[in-house]
């Protein structure tokens, strides 16, 4: 069997990683215990370099959605309570369910890596590095579109996905990379996906309409992405540039400096 779940995590391909978590999903609904695969799942991330603790670590398209699985499941096959793993596979196996192929490009990695230096150069790539926790920062290249999202920040991995962006043909993939980053600070600094900084709410304080805690942490996320892009050569990669006052673009850009400053 060990063989067998190495096997099927190297293939690498969607089809190979549901035959996976479905295979897990089996022996967990018999109340067969998968905790012994922990160890594979761990060895293949150490083999990829991926479980060093140096951050802002990129795994690209070839390897990006097993790695992408085999770091869930690393987590998953140890919870002891077989209904509570039963769901959370399968909570997975959703997800994965969301992928599809898809012939748009996928955000180039030396991109995402000259990205990174527009951050580091305004002084926010501490608040980045690693969560609360201690946790390195990863970033995962998955090579399908997915039906509800074009990325995604998973707080307790402190791990960004990049998809395929099939969803909307406006957003650049650029965009997408950064408004992520920006979902990365806001945890950071509220410990919350669907918190905001007080000190946020008062510096943009009538600059938007009345909105829900979830709306503000996007219009957080937003709003990073402008403060930081703008100026640089990836400026016009962003929408939101053209739209924003250039005074309010100002009051953003200098709290996203002051909060990077702040210890």
């Amino acid at each position: 069997m060990d063989k067998q779940i190495y096997e099927l995590l190297m293939q690498g391909t969607l089809y190979s990683q549901r035959n996976l978590i479905s295979l897990l999903i089996d022996r967990s609904e018999s109340k067969q215990s998968n905790s012994s695969y922990h160890s594979i799942f761990q060895q293949f991330l150490i083999e990829l370099k991926v479980s060093v603790a140096t951050p802002f670590m990129m795994v690209g398209p070839k390897r990006g959605l097993s790695c992408y699985v085999a770091g869930f499941l690393s987590n998953y096959v140890t919870v002891r309570d077989y209904e509570k793993q039963t769901e959370l596979l399968k909570s997975l196996l959703q997800d994965l369910d969301e992928l599809h192929e898809s012939k748009r490009a996928i955000l180039k990695m030396t991109t995402a890596q000259n990205l990174l230096q527009i951050t580091e150069h305004f002084g926010v790539n501490r608040l980045l590095a690693r969560n609360t926790n201690g946790v390195p920062i990863r970033f995962y290249f998955v090579p399908y579109g997915n039906r509800s999202i074009n990325a995604a920040y998973f707080p307790h991995l402190h791990l960004v996905v990049i998809y395929k962006n099939d969803l909307d043909s406006n957003s650049n993939p650029e965009y997408i990379f950064m408004h992520e980053l920006g979902h990365v600070v806001q945890v950071r600094m509220t410990k919350g996906l669907t918190n905001v900084p007080n000190s946020f709410k008062e510096a943009v304080r009538g600059m938007f309409k009345p909105c829900s805690e979830e709306v503000l942490a996007e219009v957080f996320a937003d709003c990073f992405s402008v403060a930081v892009m703008k100026g640089t050569s990836f400026e016009e990669k962003n929408p939101l540039c053209v739209t924003f006052l250039q005074e309010h673009q100002t009051l953003l850009r200098d709290y996203f400096s002051s909060i990077s400053k702040v210890k």
